[in-house]
């Protein structure tokens, strides 16, 4: 009788070693996999959708822009960069300046207008591309692109 309660007793450990290795598995898969295609999926829903530009000013090094936007999440601002290409190069980010007071912090979710943006471009300047950068998770940035607003 003590030989099969021994063997009962190494059986249910054995089964719960294989339950825990199992679920620690199962979590460790499940948290790599959320941070692994949490960005993917998060791109397919942009915090700003659409964004559009009803004004734009070259004058000398300087573009200026303005128009609307639909935010559509409520997600916190962190950045919008442009992206300026000259003739046959790769794009190099240049900060934004921003005079419309808006965008000292984030825009509720709604429709809003926007500008006047002032971007600072050398004179051979083929395009200008903006993007924004979102807080909406603990884990990683939002990135939508905003649309290439000078060519």
């Amino acid at each position: 009788m003590a030989g099969q309660t021994n063997t009962k007793v190494r059986a249910v450990r054995n089964c719960n070693i294989w339950d825990t290795i199992i679920t620690v598995a199962l979590v460790c898969f499940g948290a790599i996999s959320f941070i692994t295609l949490g960005p993917y999926i998060d791109e397919k829903f942009p915090v700003v959708e659409p964004f559009v530009v009803t004004k734009t000013e070259l004058a000398d090094n300087t573009l200026k822009i303005s128009g609307w936007l639909y935010k559509r999440r409520g997600c916190e601002r962190v950045a919008v960069l442009a992206y300026v290409r000259l003739q046959d190069s790769l794009p190099v980010a240049v900060p934004v300046q921003f005079y419309d007071n808006t965008m000292k912090m984030s825009r509720p979710e709604g429709l809003h207008e926007w500008g006047p943006w002032e971007i600072t471009v050398p004179k051979t300047v083929k395009t200008v591309e903006l993007t924004s950068s979102h807080k909406c998770h603990p884990f990683w940035l939002t990135k939508t692109n905003l649309g290439v607003v000078y060519e």
